[in-house]
């Protein structure tokens, strides 16, 4: 066996197919030693792999409650005609017993009240067209020096017919006497109810008056057309 020479480790002969090429590995000076090859870290061992939680099966769809037929609306009874209200009817003032002949009576009773108040219709022609009026009395205060009345006028549709009129009635100043003769004692109803009346004729023209209350014109009659009481407020 032959010995190398120093710095001249080793020859290898690498052989081809048909090419011979030497290698040759030289190191420095000396036999140095090679560094330990560090040991490879162990390869830890995956995790097993967790098993996935079953799938939970989803609970099923609850039907719905069928819907319920709504009720038919039930149809309105229909509304009953309301009875047409009654006027009601006039108040009617007591009738009174006839004065006899003579007999004195309070010509100013019937303005010794406050509040009392009448009213009368006038119906007159002119030219073939009927004209119609209404003259309403009030009593509006009764003191010692009198009854204070006002009067109003009004036509058909309830106009004014000018400004009320004011007077002051002296109370107590006479006594009124039916007259006899001319006169002739009688009972007439108008539109304010039933009434004892002196009823007088003159020259075609015919009135009926109180008893009860002196002054108190309760029916006209003349050839243009007639005046009567519709009201009174006792």
């Amino acid at each position: 066996m032959k010995f190398l020479p120093a710095g001249i480790t080793l020859i290898t002969l690498f052989v081809g197919c048909g090419d011979t090429r030497p290698a040759v590995s030289t190191t420095g000076s000396g036999n140095s030693a090679q560094p330990e090859a560090q040991p490879q870290p162990e390869v830890q061992p995956q995790p097993e792999a967790q098993p996935q939680p079953e799938a939970q099966p989803q609970p099923e769809a609850r039907p719905q409650p069928e819907a319920r037929p709504q009720p038919e609306a039930q149809p309105q009874p229909e509304a009953q005609p309301q009875p047409e209200a009654q006027p009601k009817p006039p108040i009617q003032p007591p009738v009174q017993a006839q004065p006899a002949a003579g007999t004195a009576v309070e010509a100013t009773s019937l303005f010794q009240r406050a509040g009392r108040n009448w009213t009368t219709k006038s119906v007159s022609v002119d030219d073939g067209q009927e004209i119609v009026a209404f003259s309403t009395t009030e009593v509006l205060a009764v003191t010692a020096d009198g009854a204070r009345v006002r009067v109003s006028l009004v036509d058909a549709d309830g106009t004014p017919q000018g400004e009320p009129s004011e007077q002051l009635i002296a109370l107590g100043a006479q006594a009124w006497v039916p007259a006899t003769g001319s006169q002739v004692a009688e009972t007439i109803t108008v539109a304010a109810g039933e009434f004892a009346c002196l009823r007088e004729d003159d020259n075609g023209r015919k009135t009926w008056t109180s008893t009860e209350y002196p002054g108190l014109l309760v029916r006209a009659e003349h050839p243009q057309g007639y005046a009567e009481l519709v009201s009174l407020d006792w």
